[in-house]
Order: structure tokens, then C-alpha cells, then sequence
């Protein structure tokens, strides 16, 4: 823990000025690859970073702007919210933002 809040501030301000920042309680998890892209560019090749899935991994990246901590995980002790909160340090105060999704409830889909 005294090593992730010795480079936390260099990730928030690296994040927030819009650089991937990615890190993971696992280790060996990324690599950079030449990747084909699919969708919009179609076809193109690309240096990426990649990530390997395969067994209790949890991700996590500096959202745009720093404005957010974004987490993938299929570790059981990130499959809740409740789970995350109560894995974080005492000093972290995390807020459930929920997100409304006018076409939800409609039958406009």
C-alpha cells in the first residue's frame, strides 16, 4: 500500500492529462503487441498495449481527464461495489455514480 500511495499522484496527474495509465494487482499481466484494428479502422496496425485475462486479474486505468478510476476484474473481491469499498484504505471515500439510460425504460430500443 505505501508504494501505490507513493505513485498515485504522479498516476492522477499523468491521467488527467489524458496518458494511458494502467495498473493491476496482478503480475505479467500486459504486453505491447502489433495489433490488426477491427470498427473504425479497420485494417490498420498498431502498437498496443494488451492484457491477459485468463485468471483472477483485476485492471485498472485513469479515466479521461482523471475524472475517474475504471476497473475490469473476474476477482471475486471486485464483484460488488460493497466489495470494492471495502478493500479500499480508510482514507479513500468512494461515491456510486449511477448512470440513467433514457432509452432503459422505453420501448424505443
Amino acid at each position: 500500500m505505501s508504494q501505490f500511495k507513493a505513485i498515485f499522484p504522479l498516476y492522477i496527474s499523468m491521467g488527467s492529462s489524458n496518458d494511458i495509465v494502467m495498473w493491476s494487482t496482478n503480475k505479467d499481466i500486459y504486453s505491447v503487441e502489433e495489433r490488426v484494428w477491427k470498427g473504425n479502422l479497420e485494417g490498420k496496425r498498431a502498437i498496443v498495449p494488451v492484457v491477459k485475462l485468463d485468471k483472477k486479474v483485476s485492471l485498472f486505468w485513469i479515466g479521461y481527464d482523471g475524472d475517474s478510476i475504471i476497473g475490469l476484474s473476474n476477482n471475486d473481491a471486485f464483484s460488488t461495489y460493497e466489495n470494492i469499498c471495502k478493500s479500499l484504505p480508510h482514507f479513500v471515500k468512494p461515491t456510486l455514480c449511477e448512470i440513467y439510460n433514457k432509452y432503459e425504460d422505453s420501448d424505443e430500443n
